[in-house]
C-alpha cells in the first residue's frame, strides 16, 4: 500500500512541478538560422547616383530578410522603398511609394588575416516607379532592372567599400562609389564614423542623370561627385538602434554642373535619421 502511496504522490509532483519550480527553464525560442532587420528613416533630400532627385524630405525603408547558409554564406531578399513627404509639385511626383525595390542577395565573408575580412554581397534588383517616373526608362515600362556588388575590407585601420551597380534591359549603365571609413567607439553603445566617399559613372549615366552636355560638348567616364560624411549610431538596446547621418554632396563635373535641375543642386547638404531593429 506504501508503495502506491508513493508511486502516486511521486505522479503527482511530476506532474505539479512547473508551477512549484521544480521543472528545468525552457530554452529560449530562435529564429536561427535566419535573420530579419528593418530600418525606417527621413531624409531631407533624397540622393541617388550622384544627382539630387528629390530635393524635399522624405521617408525610406529597408528590409532584409534572410538565411544563414554556414560555409556557403547568407542567402536572402531584401525590400526597399521611398515615399515623398510632401504634396505633389509636379506630374513625377506624388505622396507615396515613389520607388519600391526588390533584390535576392547572396553575401559571404572571406577571412584573409587576422581581423581582416573581406564581406561581399552581390545582388539582382528589380526596381520600380509607381509614382516617379524618368524619361529614359521609357512610357511603356517604368522599371530597371540593375546588378549590384558591394564590398567592404574590414579591419581595425581604415575601412575602404565599393560599391558598382550595372543596369541593364532597359538602359545599359554603370555607377560604381568609393568609401573610406573609420568606426570610432565614443562611450558604451555609441559609434561615431566619419568617411569620405566619391561617385564615378560611365557616359550613358551622365546623360541618364543630367540630360545632354550644352553647346554640342562631351562627357567622360570618371568622377561625378565627392564629399565626406558623418554617422553616428546609439545601439540602445539588444535588437535596436537610433542613427543620425549627415553628408555634404559635390557635384564635380562642369557639365554636370551646368546641367544641375537648380543651382543649390550642385552642392547639397543631406541629413537622415531614422532606426534600425534586427534579430
Amino acid at each position: 500500500m506504501s508503495s502506491r502511496l508513493s508511486y502516486l504522490l511521486s505522479v503527482l509532483l511530476m506532474g505539479m512541478s512547473p508551477f512549484l519550480g521544480f521543472a528545468e527553464e525552457p530554452e529560449a525560442w530562435s529564429l536561427e538560422p535566419f535573420h530579419f532587420s528593418f530600418r525606417q528613416d527621413v531624409r531631407s533630400a533624397y540622393l541617388s547616383r550622384a544627382k539630387i532627385v528629390e530635393d524635399r524630405p522624405i521617408s525610406a525603408y529597408d528590409i532584409f530578410l534572410s538565411a544563414d547558409c554556414g560555409d556557403y554564406g547568407v542567402l536572402g531578399t531584401r525590400f526597399w522603398g521611398y515615399s515623398s513627404l510632401c504634396n505633389r509639385r509636379q506630374h513625377v511626383h506624388r505622396r507615396a511609394l515613389n520607388e519600391v525595390d526588390y533584390a535576392p542577395y547572396w553575401s559571404y565573408d572571406l577571412d584573409i588575416a587576422q581581423d581582416w575580412r573581406l564581406a561581399s554581397s552581390v545582388s539582382c534588383w528589380w526596381i520600380t516607379l509607381p509614382g516617379f517616373r524618368e524619361d529614359y526608362r521609357g512610357k511603356a515600362n517604368n522599371t530597371q532592372f540593375e546588378w549590384w556588388y558591394e564590398g567592404a575590407l574590414k579591419n581595425p585601420y581604415l575601412t575602404p567599400s565599393l560599391l558598382v551597380r550595372r543596369g541593364w534591359k532597359t538602359a545599359a549603365w554603370t555607377y560604381y562609389k568609393i568609401t573610406l571609413s573609420k568606426p570610432l567607439t565614443l562611450v558604451e553603445n555609441w559609434v561615431l564614423t566619419p568617411a569620405i566617399y566619391s561617385e564615378h559613372g560611365c557616359e550613358t549615366l551622365y546623360h541618364i542623370r543630367y540630360g545632354a552636355p550644352r553647346h554640342g560638348a562631351h562627357y567622360h567616364s570618371g568622377i561625378m561627385a565627392a564629399g565626406p560624411q558623418l554617422s553616428l549610431d546609439w545601439h540602445c538596446a539588444k535588437n535596436l538602434s537610433l542613427f543620425l547621418i549627415a553628408n555634404e554632396h559635390f557635384l564635380l563635373n562642369d557639365k554636370a554642373r551646368d546641367n544641375a535641375h537648380a543651382p543649390n543642386h550642385r552642392n547639397y547638404f543631406v541629413v537622415q535619421t531614422g532606426l534600425k531593429f534586427y534579430f
